[in-house]
C-alpha cells in the first residue's frame, strides 16, 4: 500500500522538473510579448513621423503655391528673386507659416543641411516683407535662428518645372533663376526620403506664377 501511495504522487525532482519548464514557456511567451509590443511601439513611432512629414510636405506646397513676385513701386524689379538648387530654394509667398505678423508677403528660404553622419534636415528660414528694416537688407537675416521642420531625413530634393530655352515643351530640372515677373517655375516637384530602405514621397506644388504682390512706399 505504502508503494502505490509514492506511484501516485510527484515526486521531488518531477516537481521541480514540472516548474522549470512551466518558468521557460512562461518565459518564452512574455519575450513574446515584449518583442510584439516593441514592434508595434516602432511601427507606431514610424507612422508618426512619417504623418509629421507629410504634413511639412503638404504645408511647403502650399507655401509654394502661393509663390509670387514682389516687385518695387520704383524700380520695377522683383526684390525677391525665385532661386532654387536640389537642396535650397528661395522665393516670396504670400502665406506665412512662421513668422509673428500674419500680414503681407513673406521671403522664405528652406535649406537641406547635411549633419555629421550623412543625415539631413530640413530648415525654413522667413522673414516678413513688411518689417520695416527689411527692404533696406533685402536679404534674409541667417543670424536668426532658423526653424527645423524635419530633424532627420535620408534625403529632401526640389527640380523645377519650366519651358525648354525655344518654348518648345516643358522639362523638370534641378536649378531654377527667375529673372522676369513670369520668371517663375510651372510647378515645384519635392522628393522626400526618411530612411534608405523606406519609399520615396513626392508632392507636386504648382504654382500660380501670374499672382504677385507690389511694394507700396
Amino acid at each position: 500500500m505504502h508503494n502505490r501511495k509514492r506511484q501516485s504522487g510527484f515526486t521531488l525532482i518531477e516537481l521541480l522538473l514540472s516548474l522549470s519548464i512551466l518558468s521557460i514557456i512562461l518565459t518564452v511567451i512574455l519575450g513574446g510579448l515584449r518583442i510584439g509590443v516593441r514592434a508595434w511601439e516602432k511601427g507606431e513611432n514610424v507612422l508618426s513621423i512619417q504623418q509629421r512629414s507629410r504634413n511639412i510636405l503638404n504645408q511647403l506646397a502650399r507655401q509654394l503655391m502661393s509663390a509670387s513676385v514682389l516687385l518695387s513701386a520704383q524700380e520695377e524689379q522683383p526684390l525677391v528673386q525665385f532661386v532654387g538648387s536640389g537642396h535650397t530654394i528661395e522665393f516670396t509667398s504670400s502665406l506665412p507659416l512662421i513668422t509673428t505678423i500674419q500680414i503681407g508677403p513673406v521671403h522664405v528660404k528652406y535649406v537641406i543641411e547635411t549633419k555629421p553622419g550623412g543625415k539631413k534636415r530640413l530648415l525654413l528660414y522667413e522673414e516678413n516683407v513688411a518689417v520695416e528694416d527689411y527692404l533696406s537688407q533685402r536679404q534674409l537675416r541667417h543670424d536668426t535662428d532658423a526653424l527645423v521642420l524635419v530633424e532627420e531625413l535620408e534625403d529632401l530634393r526640389f527640380e523645377y518645372l519650366g519651358a525648354e530655352g525655344d518654348g518648345s515643351g516643358l522639362n523638370w530640372t534641378s536649378f531654377w533663376q527667375s529673372q522676369n515677373l513670369t520668371g517663375l517655375p510651372r510647378a515645384v516637384r519635392i522628393t522626400y526620403r526618411d530612411e534608405k530602405d523606406r519609399h520615396k514621397v513626392q508632392v507636386i506644388a504648382r504654382i500660380h506664377q501670374w499672382d504677385r504682390f507690389k511694394e507700396e512706399t
